[in-house]
């Protein structure tokens, strides 16, 4: 998960890290649902490999300008 701070208020991260905190909180209630018991959570998956830094990077979107800047 990426997080971006940069052109928010205070107000509006604090609405964001409410919501991601309530995510995590469904997600972790469903874990300990589909598997009681058990101590550790299921496996992450492996980060992918590190991209050739002459390579495209298609998942990186422009901003774009506001209104009067």
């Amino acid at each position: 998960m990426r997080l971006n701070f940069s052109g928010v208020t205070g107000e509006e991260i604090a609405e964001g890290i409410k919501r991601i905190g309530a995510v995590i909180d469904e997600q972790v209630q469903l874990y300990e649902a589909l598997a009681p018991g058990s101590s550790s959570p299921p496996a992450v998956a492996p980060t992918p490999p590190a991209q050739d830094e002459s390579a495209e990077t298609s998942n990186v979107f422009p901003l774009r300008k506001e209104a009067g800047r």
